[in-house]
């Protein structure tokens, strides 16, 4: 009787906690429209290729660059009407003003993105915003060395390369984002024991258990986009419509996002615009985006319509 006592206090204050998870927001009426203007502010990406690296076969002579290829992309999308191939690689050396420079210099293995045009079937000219590549040398081996008793290894390496580059169909600029992480680990299993019993250290039989992990992920993005605002309860709430599919234009196939939930939502589609832990607590509405073009200009109206009230 005692047990199930607790557990109906365990359930009450459960009950309690979840009836008070209940968003400020979330039974009032955010429909409405809201005036729409364009911006360069977009920052939201897709992520258009990436990869996971967990080889199932890692010796203990594998060095981190035996792994290194396994991380490098290439998608091809269309942006406005052209098609554009977008490639992460690792460079082993340069030239710099027609002079060569040694590929073993550790600080010229640089990670980046190149994006090539099929239209004019050149490299596109862009601007670098952001470039880093450091950590454990791509050459070092990932176990431990015949002079050291048992432990833990760890070689860690990770590179981030950020760049703009301006596309003419659309008129607009394209961020490009990517980045890779790579780790390995080397772990001394135990000795066998000698005839004392005890652990015997034998610095030629000595084993690991190995393992290599890694990922990396591309992602590309419009900054211009439309913006709107609307003020409910004291609480400025900013809606972002962000060219979701490259086409440079904002029509329904793209998405909208707010920075209240933080959340991406589609146009069409009944959605939450609030986050109470019940979801059945919160209004639902859909989300459409209305255009008024005119000899003279072009203006955006978000449409938001109400469809269910929720429950109090």
């Amino acid at each position: 009787m005692r047990c199930q006592g607790r557990k109906f206090i365990v359930f009450l204050s459960l009950l309690f906690l979840l009836a008070g998870c209940t968003d400020d927001l979330g039974k009032v009426d955010l429909s409405g429209e809201i005036k729409l203007e364009p911006a360069t502010k977009g920052w939201a990406y897709r992520t258009i290729a990436s990869t996971k690296l967990r080889p199932s076969r890692v010796t203990e002579d594998h060095r981190l660059i035996d792994f290194r290829d396994d991380l490098t992309l290439e998608k091809t999308v269309t942006l406005g009407k052209t098609d554009y191939m977008f490639v992460t690689r690792f460079t082993t050396g340069f030239k710099l003003k027609d002079i060569f420079v040694d590929s073993r210099d550790e600080s010229l293995r640089d990670f980046q993105t190149l994006v090539y045009s099929f239209k004019t079937h050149k490299i596109m000219k862009t601007l670098i915003t952001k470039q880093s590549d450091s950590g454990d040398p791509w050459d070092r081996r990932i176990t431990l060395g015949h002079d050291l008793k048992g432990g833990k290894k760890v070689l860690e390496r990770e590179g981030i390369f950020h760049m703009v580059f301006h596309e003419p169909d659309t008129g607009w600029d394209c961020i490009v984002e990517s980045d890779y992480t790579i780790e390995s680990s080397a772990i001394r299993k135990k000795d066998a024991p000698g005839r004392d019993g005890k652990p015997e250290f034998n610095p030629h039989r000595m084993a690991y258990d190995l393992e290599v992990k890694g990922s990396s992920r591309l992602q590309i993005g419009f900054r211009q986009c439309l913006i709107g605002e609307k003020l409910i309860d004291n609480k400025l709430i900013t809606f972002y419509v962000l060219d979701w599919d490259f086409d440079g234009q904002f029509t329904e196939n793209d998405v909208v996002w707010n920075d209240y939930t933080e959340k991406f939502i589609n146009f069409n589609e009944e959605v939450r615009l609030t986050d109470s832990l019940i979801s059945s607590k919160d209004n639902t509405y859909v989300v459409h985006l209305k255009e008024n073009t005119t000899e003279t200009q072009q203006e955006y109206l978000l449409n938001i319509e109400l469809k269910s009230v929720g429950k109090r």
